[in-house]
């Protein structure tokens, strides 16, 4: 009697992973790499300085994107401690 019991046991156990597992199987996949998750920009510095007659920028440091475009106002320091902070319009590049 004990032997039939467990074996019941046994089976409904693996039944239950059974399932578990095929049920997984059709969950939805995780994400992958796709076009709205590949790096699109990155982090240059050009030497097209500000417009900007107060500004001593030597060029716009900024985010640049595939496309041709820039992102972000520029970080370019002086030396002396002032920051451009100008867009990358103010340095004759397009704006994104």
């Amino acid at each position: 009697m004990k032997l039939k019991k467990f074996t019941t046991v046994v089976i409904a156990v693996v039944a239950v992973i059974a399932i578990a597992f095929t049920v997984q199987s059709f969950a939805a996949p995780e994400p992958t790499a796709t076009s709205s998750t590949v790096k699109t920009k990155k982090f240059v510095k050009t030497k097209n300085k500000c417009t900007k007659s107060n500004c001593s920028c030597s060029g716009y440091w900024g985010y640049k994107h595939d496309n041709g475009t820039y992102e972000g106002a520029c970080s370019n320091t002086d030396g002396h401690g002032h920051t451009c902070g100008h867009g990358p319009e103010k340095h004759g590049l397009k704006k994104w």
